[in-house]
């Protein structure tokens, strides 16, 4: 990440959030490489997950460094729209950032009503329509679109 940062000296390393996206290595790997592809431009988590951990609400303007399943940095990108809105007023404005399979909004209801069912489990709380779900668009800063998952 060295050379984000020299590409992107504007980036204070207070600033800068640490993420892994999956809950397995193989679906880690999947959602970087998409992310690298230029193809995914975006991401949700479910608000409940900030509330039960703690974790401050993403801002526009922050930087994340997402790291492969085992902690190594992968990339580096910007937020540059975050919103909250529940699971059923998700609409196609929102998954339009997703990969090209999860884009449809069936297709992205399904898929995040099965994995994040079990999260939500795991707080003893059921998912339902109103789940409050937090929305984040971002620009991809270090490696450029089009890169290779390493």
């Amino acid at each position: 990440m060295g050379r984000a940062r020299t590409r992107h000296p504007e980036i204070v390393p207070a600033d800068v959030v640490v993420r892994k996206y999956g809950d397995s290595e193989s679906m880690s790997k999947r959602i970087i490489s998409v992310i690298l592809s230029g193809a995914k431009t975006g991401g949700f988590s479910p608000l409940l997950r900030y509330e039960r951990t703690g974790a401050a609400l993403p801002k526009v303007g922050q930087c994340v460094v997402v790291t492969q399943f085992d902690g190594a940095p992968a990339l580096l990108y910007r937020l540059t729209e975050v919103e909250i809105v529940p699971f059923d007023e998700v609409v196609e404005r929102h998954t339009d950032i997703e990969a090209p399979e999860l884009r449809p909004l069936d297709a992205w209801r399904k898929f995040h009503w099965v994995f994040w069912t079990r999260e939500f489990e795991q707080y003893g709380v059921p998912l339902t329509e109103q789940a409050k779900i937090v929305f984040q668009r971002f620009e991809l800063l270090y490696p450029e679109a089009g890169a290779s998952a390493g």
